[in-house]
């Protein structure tokens, strides 16, 4: 799915883009429900603005999700870089979530963002509020990489983990961190 205006989306379904994208627009506004995919060969969703609320699977072999402007993904399912075959997800590309220009992620119980890279990024100077109470990972940089402040709560039960050499969280600027949960690198 491809617009370069508002594009509002409510997937039940698979929504597959063998030549780059799942979905792409200036705007998008999704809803990926229980059971619904959304599979990108480069990115699984990627916009200016995105508003994302995901209770199913979001894959792209680059970036799970991928926003130019501050954006926000609430996210109960499943976002990582990778292939996928049937259900099961090969961790490759780079990051489960890439805001260029910050914003907010709520990753709630039973969530997963996992990056071959990095599980959550922002770009250059963006801020990054963190609301985790289910499993960040990154295999190579680190599972939370802000470029720019942050402000991080990981609840009762949250994980936030950096794999094999990878940092669990890495903040270029100011960063408030609260931890109820697990913080491993």
């Amino acid at each position: 799915i491809v617009t370069t205006g508002l594009a509002n989306v409510a997937n039940y379904g698979l929504i597959r883009g063998n030549n780059g994208i799942g979905i792409s627009g200036g705007s998008v506004t999704a809803s990926n429900f229980t059971g619904g995919q959304i599979i990108g060969s480069i990115y699984g969703i990627a916009g200016t603005a995105l508003d994302i609320t995901n209770a199913g699977q979001i894959v792209g072999a680059t970036y799970g999700v991928f926003a130019s402007a501050v954006s926000t993904i609430t996210n109960s399912g499943t976002i990582a870089s990778g292939t996928v075959s049937g259900a099961a997800i090969t961790l490759a590309g780079f990051d489960a979530i890439y805001l260029a220009s910050g914003g907010t992620v709520t990753n709630q119980a039973g969530g997963a963002l996992t990056g071959q890279r990095i599980g959550v990024l922002t770009g250059g100077g963006s801020a990054l509020t963190l609301d985790n109470a289910g499993i960040i990972s990154g295999n190579s940089f680190g599972a939370v990489y802000a470029q720019g402040g942050a402000t991080i709560t990981n609840q009762s039960g949250g994980v936030i983990n950096g794999l094999g050499t990878a940092v669990g969280i890495y903040a270029a600027g100011a960063a408030t961190i609260t931890n109820a949960g697990l913080i491993d690198a």
